[in-house]
């Protein structure tokens, strides 16, 4: 692998790990600062500028160099596991580093009675999921696209099968070269078929766990939230579904490729890993950065605001301010508290065991797929 290619292949990546590092305080919910819920009314306080000041100065002096070493290290080394294991590494230093933040902030909070004056509450919407002003999902119908496109994958295959080679091209590098061979059999017309069935279920359960995840409604201003939330979940499902559609064109692209429908030069197939991937990247940036998390920066007109009333103090259940712990909530998925998505409740039984299934699946996909292969 040559310096050219790294920089086009993986040097991006990197780039965009590292911005995105920057920039995800920015993302969260604005009662919630580093994982520690705090008043709205101190946000633009000197100490949580100064908090904030200082985690971008650490980010930028640790990551930046860590980036630097982890670019060296590619390009000296010129294996792709080196900089597979490179990014473990940094997303754990940048880990680090954000909990080094958050440790500070909490230990700030607890010197201050911010909520002096203040009243704690919960707020809890029952008619959020039936609200008929407007649907907090895109229609399920739309994964019915990306179901006919794996249908259309496996009839072509059929169609094609004899006037296949003996050797089918199976695998590209970062180069577009062909590295990996296989021979004809009909495994072959459902190895990337059973991939994408594998992708799109979990992309199905994606789409519903954004429906049914735990709704959380600002207390100051529970309208203004109410609505940015099902925004946010209407978006974020629709991405879901683009992803889907999109995931599942590119490896009909692989299929037809593999099966010599289509015929691509090194350069073309280079094209053909960097656009895609770009382009999801790209598409999941803008978005995260229209909607924030939690729907926080679309913007709603507002009439009232409840200056008196604040959330109620969870921080407890949230360990390092990443991980939500919590047996007395019945809720399984619940918003990531730093960064845009969800996680489980790992106090909750249920959801441990809707993760490892799940984990489980994507396992056996994977291993059927490489079975399909040989």
């Amino acid at each position: 692998m040559d310096i050219k290619m790294i920089i086009i292949n993986y040097v991006p990546v990197l780039l965009i790990l590292f911005f995105l590092g920057i920039y995800m305080p920015n993302l969260t919910r604005k009662e919630i600062f580093f994982g520690i819920r705090i008043p709205e009314d101190i946000i633009d306080t000197p100490e949580i500028i100064r908090f904030k000041r200082q985690y971008i100065k650490n980010y930028l002096l640790i990551c930046g160099l860590l980036l630097l070493v982890i670019v060296g290290a590619v390009i000296y080394s010129k294996n792709e596991i080196v900089f597979v294991i490179g990014i473990f590494i940094y997303l754990f230093v940048e880990m680090m580093v954000y909990y080094n933040t958050h440790k500070k902030v909490k230990d700030f909070k607890s010197k201050h009675n911010w909520e002096e004056g203040k009243r704690e509450v919960l707020v809890v919407d029952t008619s959020f999921r039936s609200n008929k002003n407007g649907k907090i999902l895109v229609s399920s119908l739309w994964f019915l696209v990306p179901i006919a496109i794996i249908i259309a994958n496996i009839i072509i295959g059929y169609k094609v099968y004899p006037d296949l080679p003996n050797k089918l091209p199976l695998h590209w590098n970062s180069q577009g070269i062909v590295d990996t061979w296989v021979q004809k059999s009909h495994k072959v017309i459902f190895m990337l078929p059973v991939t994408e069935v594998g992708m799109l279920v979990v992309m199905y359960i994606s789409y519903k766990v954004i429906g049914m995840s735990k709704v959380q409604i600002n207390a100051s201003n529970p309208e203004v939230s109410r609505e940015q939330n099902r925004r946010f979940r209407y978006l974020w499902s629709g991405y879901i579904v683009f992803l889907s559609v999109f995931i599942t064109l590119i490896f009909t692209f692989a299929q037809l490729t593999v099966l010599t429908v289509i015929k691509c030069t090194s350069d073309q197939m280079v094209i053909a890993i960097v656009i895609p991937t770009i382009i999801i990247i790209v598409a999941s940036i803008a978005l995260s950065v229209i909607t924030g998390q939690g729907g926080s920066r679309i913007k709603i007109s507002q009439d009232n605001k409840n200056e008196g009333y604040i959330d109620r103090n969870d921080d407890k259940y949230w360990k390092m301010g990443m991980f939500y712990v919590n047996k007395n909530d019945p809720a399984m998925i619940i918003e990531k508290r730093f960064g845009i998505g969800w996680t489980i409740n790992f106090g909750n039984t249920k959801a441990i065991i809707l993760f490892i299934l799940l984990m489980i699946f994507i396992i056996l996909s994977s291993v059927m797929s490489v079975w399909m292969a040989k």
